[in-house]
């Protein structure tokens, strides 16, 4: 078991920026993996439906819908019937991840997201659900927003 130590309220800010730094450093790395094996795999199928759809779905619905599905939802029950943290970021991440099923290299990359997104959350949940559910979902707004632009 590992210690999970909260995030000061002051710290908020700081932490954010932190976390945000920590997810594009570790998603360059995978994403630059998983291209070199296979560019293909990055294929989003969210790509096929313009640009209006595409940043809909990438910065309102995808980190609102997704937050409250695999961060919120799965960490709260999982917190309830007591399981430890480790195992707890795990499912939520893996969970995450196979939810983006359009390659086998992108199911790892958002699963190394899940891992940053779920910690973030637990970290920030002792301040109260919604302060970790508005975190993780402007952080997932942020790293959405970075891949967009990168696209363009």
């Amino acid at each position: 078991m590992f210690n999970l130590k909260p995030i000061p309220s002051q710290q908020n800010l700081k932490y954010f920026f932190w976390f945000l730094i920590l997810k594009l450093i570790i998603g360059a790395i995978t994403s630059g993996i998983a291209y070199l094996i296979d560019p293909s795999s990055l294929q989003n199928p969210a790509d096929d439906y313009g640009i209006l759809f595409t940043t809909f779905l990438l910065l309102i619905f995808a980190p609102i819908i997704e937050t409250l599905i695999y961060q919120f939802l799965v960490i709260e029950i999982l917190r309830k019937i007591k399981i430890p943290p480790g195992l707890i970021i795990s499912f939520s991440a893996i969970l995450f991840g196979l939810s983006h099923h359009y390659h086998v290299f992108y199911i790892i990359a958002t699963t190394t997201s899940g891992i940053i997104y779920a910690l973030y959350y637990l970290k920030l949940r002792p301040q109260g659900k919604l302060n970790a559910i508005l975190g993780v979902t402007g952080l997932h707004f942020l790293s959405n927003l970075v891949a967009l632009l990168s696209d363009l």
